[in-house]
């Protein structure tokens, strides 16, 4: 599934905490790797998630992530 998307949006992540299974990998290293390992962008903190404020995203739905200037709007389509 990975191999077909063009970029990989993920939330924030709020009161992480690192604990002894992470084996030292931070959150940081994490999306380090995989901007490294994927070969297409990885765009963090998003405002979706468990987090208060958030956007609802719909399951299956389409859209477009326009980056400009290191800023990102992401505009969503109706199914195709």
């Amino acid at each position: 599934m990975l191999g077909r998307q063009r970029a990989v949006l993920l939330g924030a992540f709020t009161d992480y905490e690192l604990h002894a299974h992470d084996d030292g990998y931070d959150l940081d290293a994490v999306v380090a790797h995989a901007r490294a390992r994927f070969g297409v962008p990885v765009w963090t903190g998003l405002p979706f998630g468990h987090v208060r404020d958030k956007l609802t995203l719909p399951v299956g739905g389409r859209a477009t992530l326009i980056t400009r200037d290191g800023a990102a709007e992401l505009v969503l389509r109706d199914r195709a």
